[in-house]
């Protein structure tokens, strides 16, 4: 915004102190202050548990996406709020998660695609692995509403692990649209394992189907 960069990152896991740290730069050498874009959290959220937030500039308005860990429920879901400035204070709307599915063991890694045309697309990890178990999780995508805060439809499959590197794990959707070809990057494995990488797919289109270029990560340490 106006030459300048926002860095959105997970906060410190078991502590409550920074909900959803944001810093600015405009070379990416010398950074603002940290402050937290989210130090409201909504009802439904036990502290401590917020990550992989995602920012997109609706019109003159902000949304920030967010994982977080749901009361009573032990398992993480995707929350929704929104500000008139890139560094918040964000404001949670509603009562409830924005994505939240309960029978796949929640929802988190909220993304937001653009394509060509303009249309926006949430794309995220249903989180059948939460509970170590070794369900295969799913990517999915669902249109957005023009303002963001509205979901279009019913959530489209993406893909699933097919590749012996990938375990019962893909996550952290990231979808990018080249000359027409939509093209997916996501990481795969535990992610505290050697084995965790990322990984690249081509789609279809934004509602998928996805299928792995390689049977190789492309990044892996």
């Amino acid at each position: 915004t106006n030459g300048r960069f926002y860095l959105y990152t997970s906060g410190k896991p078991f502590t409550d102190t920074l909900n959803v740290p944001v810093a600015s730069s405009t070379d990416f050498q010398q950074w603002s202050t940290v402050t937290d874009a989210l130090p409201n959290l909504p009802p439904w959220v036990a502290p401590g548990f917020n990550w992989a937030p995602d920012v997109h500039q609706f019109g003159s308005t902000y949304v920030l996406y967010y994982t977080a860990h749901v009361k009573f429920l032990n398992e993480e879901c995707i929350g929704v709020a929104t500000s008139s400035s890139p560094t918040g204070p964000f404001a949670s709307v509603g009562v409830h998660p924005f994505i939240c599915q309960s029978g796949l063991s929640g929802s988190i890694d909220p993304r937001v695609f653009t394509d060509s045309s303009g249309t926006n697309w949430m794309l995220w990890k249903s989180d059948e692995n939460s509970r170590l178990l070794a369900t295969p999780t799913i990517l999915w995508s669902q249109k957005l509403t023009p303002n963001g805060l509205g979901l279009i439809g019913a959530p489209s499959y993406l893909m699933s692990p097919d590749e012996p590197w990938q375990g019962s794990i893909v996550e952290a959707p990231s979808m990018v649209e080249v000359n027409g070809v939509y093209w997916l990057t996501y990481s795969g494995n535990w992610f505290n394992q050697w084995q965790y990488g990322i990984g690249v797919a081509w789609c279809l289109g934004p509602t998928g189907p996805c299928a792995d270029v390689s049977n190789r990560p492309l990044i892996t340490t």
